[in-house]
């Protein structure tokens, strides 16, 4: 039996579940009606690589896929639904992670608001917005289900499901390698929480979510398994990144030269000040991917941020810095951040901005992806519209990271249950 405050809870998150259910498929109806199911040719890549693996080759060693292990059974699952349209069932996944995420975008509000309504609404219509937004990758990319399962496992971790909770991120990052910068601060919260033992376990539960879909491959492509790396490391500064907007924009001041060039399935900026760029990337991602965590992870103390306040604004600021500080930012990036974004920029002015990203990153691709590319009339304007996204994102950036200087909740408003509660209490 629920005490009754457990039972209006419970019947509250019930209401707001199924209105996100019904606002998810008006919004999902319409945007299929008037804005199409989405833009690019990845899906074929995806359907060429579990064509390949279905028929019996080797990934890693007869073909080599650009992505880490966990994405290729991702790409298989359509091939498995079977029918000649491989877009559309792969459009069907992707709307299953859409679906789940923003279930528990929505579940997750539910537990840090639970006393404002507006609150719940409010994070529930910036994740429709932002999505919508970038409806041209949303169904045809697969950089959703890596957020959507990261996302997933945080919720767990942040209510005491620490073998579901960690394993869910180390998948995640078996799928696509950003997840693994969200590990360290959880990892430390079980430290504090159970001492080595709690750690213990869910480092072991991480290392099983990655390694499962590593397994499936190692006993015949072996240390092939990694070779995805080297196509990443030998890519330059993408046109869509902070660093090739610096690049150009001195290249339109007449200060340094830059190009750009097709390669590696994308346009990257060539010149001198990139290949300095290009240099600079790696360790300022390091640095602003794992800064957010490493202070998450010395302010929590173990009764600390039962509602995962912390957790998430240390999520995004990594996923931001991620972003910010990489070489590659390719318009479906912005995907990742469509989880977090609706929970740590609670107040109006960051919602609007996280919006506003969205939707210069669809200005970006496919509107302005010409002129950016081709140096063709409306360069500058394309640079200059670029250029304010990605400065928009720096400000996110600093946003989650001075949301890290509140201090954490230790429980849930007027007695609702939290993380720490038993099993069979409703969260």
């Amino acid at each position: 039996m629920f005490p009754s405050g457990s039972r209006g809870f419970a019947r509250g998150s019930l209401v707001l579940t199924v209105a996100a259910i019904a606002a998810w498929v008006v919004v999902r109806y319409l945007q299929l009606k008037y804005l199409g199911p989405g833009i690019g040719y990845d899906s074929g890549l995806y359907q060429s690589y579990a064509r390949s693996w279905g028929s019996g080759s080797t990934p890693y060693v007869d073909f080599r896929p650009e992505y880490p292990p966990g994405a290729l059974p991702i790409f298989l699952i359509p091939h498995l639904m079977g029918g000649p349209d491989y877009a559309r069932n792969f459009a069907i996944e992707m709307a299953a992670f859409d679906l789940a995420t923003c279930l528990v975008v929505v579940a997750w509000s539910r537990r840090l608001h639970p006393d404002e309504t507006y609150r719940q609404v409010q994070a529930l219509v910036v994740y429709l917005l932002m999505t919508a937004a970038l409806y041209p990758v949303l169904y045809t990319r697969f950089d959703l289900a890596p957020a959507a399962i990261a996302m997933g496992g945080l919720y767990l971790i942040y209510r005491n499901r620490w073998r579901s909770g960690p394993f869910l991120l180390g998948l995640a990052g078996a799928v696509k390698l950003w997840p693994f910068a969200l590990l360290l601060a959880p990892l430390v919260l079980a430290f504090r929480r159970g001492g080595w033992p709690r750690l213990l376990k869910a480092s072991a539960w991480s290392a099983a979510g990655v390694l499962l879909p590593v397994a499936l491959l190692v006993p015949r492509a072996g240390w092939k398994v990694l070779n995805f790396l080297e196509y990443h490391a030998a890519r330059g500064i993408e046109i869509g990144s902070t660093w090739s907007t610096a690049a150009l924009g001195l290249n339109l001041l007449g200060l340094v030269p830059a190009r750009p060039e097709h390669d590696f399935g994308a346009f990257h900026v060539k010149g001198p000040a990139a290949s300095l760029f290009a240099t600079l990337s790696m360790p300022a991602l390091v640095l602003m991917a794992m800064a957010p965590q490493i202070r998450a992870a010395w302010k929590v103390r173990p009764a600390d941020d039962a509602l995962g306040r912390m957790g998430l604004a240390a999520s995004a600021a990594s996923v931001l810095g991620f972003m910010v500080a990489g070489k590659v930012l390719s318009p479906q990036f912005a995907l990742w951040l469509v989880p977090f974004l609706p929970l740590v920029m609670d107040r109006p002015i960051s919602a609007v901005l996280a919006v506003a990203a969205a939707v210069l990153t669809t200005a970006e691709y496919p509107f302005l992806a010409a002129p950016l590319e081709m140096l063709a009339p409306g360069h500058a304007r394309a640079v200059i519209i670029v250029g304010i996204r990605n400065v928009l994102l720096v400000a996110l950036y600093v946003v989650a990271w001075r949301a890290l200087a509140k201090k954490p909740g230790k429980s849930a408003v007027s007695g609702h249950a939290t993380n720490l509660a038993p099993r069979g209490v409703v969260l």
